[in-house]
């Protein structure tokens, strides 16, 4: 980094802000991946200062790619900054949050909102796809001068305005596209930002690739605004804000903001005393880590939540949702690593995050635990069904079946032993091996209890499925779902909301997707640890019936069905611990 002060006539000292693994243009195959692998990639650094007047005013931040391991296909996108001039710069902060090995993330470019002071960044990313050639275009925003990013957002999307309109990805690998132009991607991206919005351009091949008759050029332009939700006002409390930020001397959480860790006093007003003066709202306290190890225990109409101590905390925020993901809301502090929410609901799900707190600014939120609270008086809690896959062999007393005419359904083994979330077996969506693919083209189901379903008692309430599950899935264009049938032909959807915890993390992409099967929520892409979900089984036949009486009186078909596309394969779908419960009378 080096600048000038006089128009250009003379430069202050170069000062170094990175040292890059990645060599662009290098012998060999150091600098190019599957995405770009005929003309590689490069770091491509980006610069810009913020002069926005608020709290971050006079912060330089410097984009670019880079790996710390796996060479360029596992390049990262980072962030530095510089609160000194460029004197100095910062530990790098990775903007990209997918956590997948062997993706390749690259080109970035960085602007400031010069109305807020948010830096956003923009670059080239092919995290959803397992071979890493097919490229969508992602952003992301730090409000916080630049110490985190916030979830990313794709910016490319499918559009009837191209002619492979059911596609949002470009491909130039040299396998996949044999027409494509020889310089790849380059480093042709475009970015602006103003007033909470984000205007990005790129290069685009969807206009001929995979294919065009109407049309033989080898590159379009994509573009796309990407509307953060307005502008983000001064940060106060605990990383909170109000947009507009409202002079009434208090932040979101209702805590006044000269305690929250700001200089200057009591913060000072415009004219028309309807905003703070940004530039006297400026942080001078470094919060505590996030605590982690939340866990939630459901009790008679409470939760009881505990929390790993976390350096510096003198007390914790404790904050509730009604739903996975959120909003929350605060409900109450704790000197301790415990918190007991009474007077809760029976019979009710809930989630929570923590926050920690040094008594002047608190961190940001843990990751959530949710809990159920005991079944409503008047009922007991019954096991219908429950397998664990240690006993049995193949399908066990599972069926499976097809929603393809003619479909396979091979691809269902059944039982096998494999890692497991407990034991040493699982019942598998996959290979004839532990780490071999399944099938394309499939949209096929295995059910436990066979075609008979799963009889749940009348007058019974709170219907609950939980099941264990790791995956091994093309991410967005293959994954495992669940649908619901209470007269065993017709099946829907299990929808999202009925999904408690650990829901789906993706959609199937409209390009080349069984019949039926675009569009559909899924479990996508790679989880190598087992996770347990939980799911509103009464919400489920309700969207299956149209009614209101949940699955009592029925037999509930769970179809845990799979979802393949025409290309990618992998491993699959591990599931174990399969249970259904329901307060019966």
């Amino acid at each position: 980094y080096t600048r000038s002060t006089n128009g250009g006539v003379s430069w202050s000292t170069p000062v170094q802000v990175h040292d890059h693994n990645l060599n662009g243009f290098a012998a060999g195959t150091a600098s190019k991946p599957p995405v770009s692998d005929n003309r590689g990639i490069a770091p491509f650094g980006a610069i810009d200062v913020d002069n926005s007047g608020g709290a971050c005013d006079g912060t330089l931040y410097a984009t670019y790619g880079d790996f710390t391991s796996g060479g360029a296909t596992e390049t990262d996108i980072w962030v530095t900054r510089s609160t000194n001039g460029g004197t100095t710069w910062l530990t790098p902060v990775k903007v990209n949050d997918d956590g997948l090995a062997g993706r390749t993330q690259f080109h970035p470019f960085l602007q400031v909102d010069q109305s807020n002071g948010s830096v956003v960044v923009g670059w080239h990313d092919a995290r959803n796809d397992s071979n890493n050639r097919k490229v969508d275009y992602y952003v992301a925003r730090s409000t916080n001068c630049g110490v985190s990013f916030e979830a990313n957002v794709k910016a490319s999307a499918n559009s009837t305005e191209f002619n492979n309109s059911g596609i949002s990805y470009s491909d130039e690998n040299t396998t996949d596209n044999p027409n494509r132009n020889p310089n790849q991607f380059g480093e042709y991206l475009g970015l602006d930002v103003k007033g909470g919005k984000a205007y990005m351009a790129w290069v685009d091949t969807r206009h001929f690739y995979p294919g065009s008759s109407t049309n033989a050029q080898k590159e379009n332009l994509g573009f796309a605004v990407i509307d953060f939700g307005g502008t983000a006002g001064p940060v106060c409390g605990n990383n909170l804000r109000e947009t507009p930020e409202v002079c009434d001397g208090s932040d979101l959480n209702g805590q006044t903001c000269t305690s929250q860790g700001f200089t200057g006093g009591t913060l000072s007003c415009n004219g028309t005393c309807s905003a703070f003066v940004t530039s006297s709202c400026t942080s001078s306290c470094t919060p505590p880590a996030a605590p982690t190890g939340l866990s939630a225990t459901g009790g008679a109409n409470q939760v009881s939540l505990s929390w790993s101590a976390t350096s510096g905390a003198t007390s914790y925020n404790i904050l509730r949702g009604s739903t996975s993901g959120g909003p929350y809301t605060l409900v109450g502090t704790s000197a301790t690593t415990s918190f007991t929410n009474t007077g809760l609901t029976c019979s009710t799900g809930y989630f929570y995050v923590v926050q920690a707190s040094n008594g002047t600014c608190a961190s940001g939120n843990s990751a959530q635990a949710s809990a159920t609270t005991n079944a409503c008086a008047g009922c007991t809690t019954s096991t219908l069904y429950t397998n664990n896959f240690e006993t049995g062999t193949g399908l066990s007393n599972w069926s499976k079946g097809t929603f393809l005419s003619g479909g396979s359904t091979t691809s269902w083994r059944g039982i096998q032993t494999c890692t497991a979330q407990g034991g040493t077996k699982v019942f598998r969506y996959g290979g004839t091996s532990c780490t071999a693919n399944y099938a394309s083209n499939n949209f096929t189901y295995a059910q436990p209890n066979g075609a008979g379903g799963i009889a749940v008692p009348a007058g019974s309430t709170t219907t609950r499925l939980s099941f264990g599950h790791r995956r091994r899935f093309e991410s967005g264009f293959d994954g495992g779902t669940l649908a619901v049938s209470v007269d065993g032909a017709n099946y829907t959807f299990v929808p999202a909301a009925a999904v408690l915890t650990n829901g789906y993390n993706g959609t199937i992409s409209a390009s080349c997707p069984p019949a039926g099967a675009a569009g559909a929520s899924v479990w996508t892409g790679i989880a190598t640890g087992f996770v347990t979900s939980t799911v509103d089984l009464d919400a489920a036949c309700n969207a299956a019936t149209g009614g209101t009486g949940g699955c009592a009186g029925q037999s509930v078909r769970i179809a845990f069905t799979s979802i393949t596309d025409c290309s990618t394969v992998d491993d699959g779908w591990f599931l174990d611990n399969v249970t259904v419960q329901a307060c019966t009378p």
